[in-house]
């Protein structure tokens, strides 16, 4: 008691001075007592919490405060299992792809991130203590990363957003050669793993996005790979082989047997030579047609009592058999390159009738006839244009010009001076009058209910035509080219007599087609015509359109009433041509 009694005596000695000091000095010294007191709290409070995270720390947006180092262990390590499945979405040229963070080798290091958490805590001081009793702070999630997972992951996905083009070997153009390849784009795993760490921290919750990134894909093919196949493929081209059937032959051109030579990858990817068997028989038949024996493989037509059939001539051995190809591939291979001798095909009637069955050639659907007066020399053009018309087939879909089924018109050709117009003029031109041909032609396929490619109407009107209804033709152009868009083939039948020519078209009915309105209007002094046609298809649809045709004021003269040529002399009427109107101040020549 003594001594707790002195001891009390000796601290009154030291308290009573205290409050004998002046207030100013109290003042004065007040702020540094605050502090002392403050670090003497947070010191206090930091030893009674040793081993505990600090009050209102958190991460990854979960409180940890208050927690032992056991409980914050695992704390971290069920944030670490939700992390791992955190979905990661791979923005490709093809759409999204998506990765979890564990499969692109990013995982949350539990023992740094323990020690971050307590390193941050600790490392905030008296100031940081008292400002975690206002807000939380947060403390960093520590990651490890394997760039090598995920540049593995992301290949796993083989994103290409452009196939390379691999080499190949092509003769089409009659020299063997090497089309280089051509590089593609393929994703840059490396270079988008290296982006995942920042993305992954730019993002603390929810998806992350990553956009893909791309690299040159070149070809796994070099030119040297085919090598192997340009030297099979020269012992052909180059071995200046003759071929024949029967007692004709024929060289075989290195420029002809490149073109049957291209290059397919086989299924692990190596190159492999290709023949293209059709080409090389097409080929083949062609250079060696000269020694075909009895008739050609095309159907012969005629027309008996309104009804069409084929007819075909004897037994006959034309180039080749589809085995062809192989026995001159095997002649080459054991080094007999003269003389080639190629299995013939032999074929009879029956097998024409049975290709030309399914055609669907069975009725008129169409016919037509205009009149001309007899005995004048463009009657003989007419007879003639019609015989090389005749029996020609426009299968379904198909386009077929005059112009090239007939050819030019020349002497040669069998055909003579006759009526033409040049410039607006009735002049004589050798072929004149085929316009006729031409015009009766266009009618039949008016009411067949084909299409016109191309066409153009006589600039003068001739009365023995439709009025606005009709074409002319000459070499090279105007042509009428008909299109044929029928689901059966059409076949043309011609026919004349001395004063007529008429032109058939045989197929199977699909639509019935009248004319069903017309129109007249003027283009300066020229007649301007306009034809409604309107078809009505079986199947149950109807289509209207329309042809059209301008006609000259008068002969000799243009839409505005100027002479169109007048150094040109006229013909008698009786020997009149049909043409159209000239277009970009140049001449038209028409041969009608």
């Amino acid at each position: 008691m003594t001594r707790w009694n002195g001891q009390a005596c000796v601290l009154s000695n030291y308290v009573r001075p205290l409050f004998s000091v002046p207030r100013w000095a109290i003042v004065a010294v007040g702020p540094f007592a605050l502090v002392f007191l403050l670090v003497g709290v947070w010191v206090a409070d930091t030893a009674a919490h040793a081993g505990e995270v600090p009050r209102n720390v958190t991460i990854a947006g979960r409180a940890v405060g208050g927690l032992g180092e056991e409980d914050l262990k695992r704390r971290v390590e069920d944030i670490a299992v939700s992390f791992r499945a955190r979905p990661v979405r791979v923005e490709t040229a093809s759409g999204p792809v998506w990765m979890t963070a564990s499969e692109l080798g990013v995982d949350i290091d539990v023992d740094a991130t323990i020690q971050s958490v307590l390193a941050h805590a600790g490392a905030s001081g008296p100031v940081g203590w008292l400002g975690s009793f206002v807000e939380p702070t947060s403390a960093d999630l520590m990651f490890e990363f394997d760039p090598d997972g995920a540049t593995g992951r992301i290949n796993s996905e083989d994103l290409i957003r452009i196939s390379a083009t691999e080499p190949r070997l092509d003769g089409s153009s009659g020299r063997l050669e090497v089309i280089e390849g051509i590089p593609g784009q393929m994703i840059d795993a490396q270079a988008m793993a290296a982006g995942i760490p920042d993305a992954i921290n730019s993002s603390s919750v929810g998806t992350v996005t990553i956009d893909a990134q791309w690299k040159d894909a070149p070809p796994r093919l070099v030119a040297d790979d085919f090598a192997p196949l340009i030297d099979e493929a020269n012992a052909v081209i180059e071995a200046n082989a003759r071929v024949r059937i029967n007692s004709f032959s024929s060289p075989l051109p290195a420029e002809t047997s490149a073109t049957w030579f291209a290059s397919e990858l086989a299924a692990d990817g190596t190159p492999m030579l290709v023949v293209d068997h059709e080409k090389a028989l097409d080929d083949l038949a062609d250079l060696l047609a000269a020694g075909n024996i009895g008739a050609s493989n095309e159907a012969v037509w005629r027309v008996e009592n309104g009804k069409p059939f084929v007819e075909s001539t004897q037994l006959a051995q034309v180039c080749c058999e589809a085995h062809a190809l192989s026995v001159l591939l095997d002649n080459l291979k054991a080094g007999r390159t003269d003389g080639i001798e190629l299995p013939v095909r032999v074929f009879s009637a029956r097998e024409v009738l049975d290709s030309v069955a399914g055609l669907g050639i069975r009725d008129e659907v169409a016919t037509f006839t205009t009149y001309h007066a007899a005995g004048q020399g463009r009657v003989r053009n007419i007879q003639r244009f019609a015989d090389l018309l005749r029996g020609h087939v426009i299968l379904p879909g198909e386009s077929v010009s005059m112009n090239e089924l007939v050819g030019r018109r020349t002497i040669a050709n069998g055909f003579v001076p006759g009526g033409a117009i040049i410039a607006g003029v009735l002049k004589s031109d050798v072929g004149g009058g085929v316009s006729q041909v031409a015009t009766t032609m266009f009618n039949a396929a008016f009411l067949a209910g084909l299409e016109f490619d191309s066409y153009q109407a006589h600039s003068l009107y001739f009365t023995r035509y439709p009025y606005g209804r009709e074409a002319t033709i000459s070499w090279p152009a105007p042509d009428l080219v008909i299109a044929n868009s029928t689901p059966y083939a059409v076949m043309i039948w011609t026919s004349y007599t001395d004063t007529s020519i008429t032109v058939a078209l045989y197929s199977t009915k699909y639509v019935e087609v009248r004319q069903t309105g017309q129109t007249t209007s003027f283009h300066d002094q020229c007649r301007r015509v306009r034809t409604e046609r309107t078809r009505w298809y079986l199947h149950g649809e109807m289509a209207v359109d329309y042809v059209g045709a301008l006609y000259r004021p008068e002969e000799g003269y243009n839409c505005d009433g100027t002479p169109s040529d007048p150094s040109v002399t006229t013909l008698p009427p009786e020997d009149e041509g049909e043409a159209g109107i000239q277009s970009g101040g140049e001449d038209v020549v028409a041969t009608p």
